[in-house]
């Protein structure tokens, strides 16, 4: 899925006028099951265990309605045409119809915390981890859905687990309705795999194997290995080197939890051994000419070097190396990919949280039940999905014999049929999904690896409230503008600017921070049961 940037800050901004709306704003809002943190997925309420078939049916009986939903991004061209026809098919199903309305990509944040700060009648919103889902929830922006969805959902309350419902749960209610698309998106390195048989190369399993291919080609093909903004590689590279885990999915915190068994050991990365490595690594790479000179400034992405054949390493998650992969072998190109995933140095693969791409029903909902109806239809009914998320068949997409989808459909000119696309990750399920006709036979293999390292995603499913260090982490941005990119990219003595930067950092309230951050994790984890 897309990587999207944070807006951590537009939280802050509206607080004040969010829980002022809040007060003031209408809507249905069930009852909590429950006080705790757990989510009983038997009976959330044990109130209909002796209900009659007639009961039941009336209480999940729709009232007609033309339910109003926001996701984020931008409108496809042929919304009308393909939004008609699935709408005709959900009030043929449940009576209900979506007025889908979006952000566009341009200022979302700001939009979005409007929407749900105005007190505008909206049934259903987009919601992720990345768009504040867990400071919206604590704030009381959405309903409680938890007594809902095994009433208006019992298939998708069935099929997703409850570690992912639990991920959806605030002070023990559920707030979103979140995927079951079970997705890794570990760092990894995207490199030329032809390149590294032909320069006699190692397996690139580590900081020392990967450093080894980067000096062969530079030296012996005469290539700048990362010919680009280079930061990622260097840095991301470095989490997984020290065994280093983000804490509520906030990767610019230079605080972080350090070893995935020891999750309450929570310090600062540049004070830890590792940085000063990477540092010192940087350095060396900086001078043995591994990224251009200008690559602190550079607007150049390693993405299109790589595929010109003019780089050799690109950062990448997994889906995003994918995609590049696929669209050389679309394009004819012969080089041969190979794709190295930072977990190698972990052994560790933890999941998105079910929370990354979800849908919640804001407080000013009049139809929350619809809404999780409809969610209900579009996960499991096959009509329903295949209009939701593939479009018009025999226009956007067909299906050839093999049961492979092609896109656009079948004997239809790409550059004048755009495939089906827009935000709806939140409803993708992997049972429904059709097998595309072009993919990277790794896709498979490196999805299998990651399921047998996997472990919880355990640190980032919880709000953290930065307001009683919010100067203190003003400062420290300030220094890290300062310090940071000069690091990474080498530019100095490697000891003497760390040392530096840990002693204006120590003097900004880091250990405030630390201790802050430490204590709202612990608490966290005290109600989830972590140790």
């Amino acid at each position: 899925m897309k990587r999207l940037k944070r807006c951590s800050l537009i939280t802050v901004i509206f607080l004040l006028t969010l829980c002022i709306t809040l007060m003031g704003c209408s809507g249905s809002t069930p009852s909590p099951s429950n006080g705790s943190t757990d989510v009983n997925r038997d009976n959330s309420s044990g109130e209909n265990n002796d209900a009659t078939e007639e009961e039941l049916e009336t209480e999940t009986k729709l009232e007609p309605a033309n339910i109003i939903w926001y996701t984020v991004g931008d409108q496809h061209e042929d919304h009308d045409e393909v939004w008609g026809e699935f709408n005709d098919y959900l009030k043929s199903k449940i009576g209900t119809t979506i007025d889908l309305k979006f952000t566009t990509w341009t200022d979302w944040g700001t939009k979005y915390n409007v929407l749900l700060t105005s007190g505008e009648r909206i049934d259903g919103i987009f919601t992720s981890r990345w768009a504040n889902f867990y400071s919206y929830a604590k704030m009381g922006a959405f309903q409680d859905i938890t007594d809902l969805l095994p009433v208006y959902a019992p298939e998708s309350w069935s099929e997703i687990t409850e570690q992912q419902w639990q991920e959806a749960t605030v002070d023990g209610k559920i707030y979103a309705f979140p995927t079951n698309d079970r997705e890794f998106t570990p760092d990894g390195m995207l490199y030329r795999e032809d390149w590294r048989k032909e320069l006699g190369c190692p397996e690139i399993v580590d900081i020392d194997t990967m450093a080894k291919y980067f000096d062969a080609v530079k030296n012996e093909k005469d290539i700048t290995p990362i010919n680009g903004t280079g930061a990622n590689i260097i840095e991301r590279s470095a989490w997984y080197d020290g065994d280093f885990y983000h804490i509520a999915g906030e990767e610019g915190l230079i605080v972080k939890v350090q070893g995935y068994d020891t999750p309450r050991n929570v310090v600062s990365f540049v004070h830890s051994d590792t940085f000063m490595k990477m540092a010192k690594n940087a350095e060396e790479w900086q001078k043995a000419g591994y990224w251009p000179p200008d690559a602190i400034s550079s607007t150049v992405n390693t993405e299109d070097t790589i595929k010109a054949g003019t780089g050799a390493a690109h950062w990448a998650n997994p889906a995003g190396a994918r995609g590049v992969i696929v669209g050389q072998i679309k394009e004819g190109n012969p080089a041969e990919f190979g794709y190295f995933p930072f977990t190698k140095m972990t052994n560790v693969a933890v999941p998105n949280v079910s929370t990354n791409n979800a849908f919640s029903v804001p407080k000013s909902a009049k139809y929350p039940e619809n809404t999780i109806a409809a969610i209900e239809l579009i996960r499991n009914d096959r009509t329903a999905y295949d209009l939701n998320f593939y479009g018009i068949e025999g226009k956007h997409w067909s299906l050839n014999g093999e049961g492979e989808v092609v896109i656009p459909a079948e004997g239809l000119d790409p550059t004048e049929v755009k495939g089906w696309d827009y935000a709806n990750w939140a409803f993708r399920n992997p049972e429904m999904v059709y097998p595309p006709l072009v993919d990277w036979d790794g896709w498979e293999p490196i999805n299998d690896y990651f399921g047998s390292i996997e472990q919880p995603n355990i640190h980032t499913p919880f709000f953290l409230d930065k307001d009683p260090i919010k100067a203190e982490l003003a400062a420290i941005e300030q220094i890290k503008a300062q310090y940071h990119s000069q690091i990474i990219y080498g530019m100095g003595d490697a000891e003497q600017l760390v040392t530096e930067y840990r002693t204006e950092l120590e003097k900004a309230g880091l250990q405030k921070v630390i201790d802050e951050i430490a204590n709202q994790l612990y608490d966290y984890y005290d109600s989830v049961g972590i140790k």
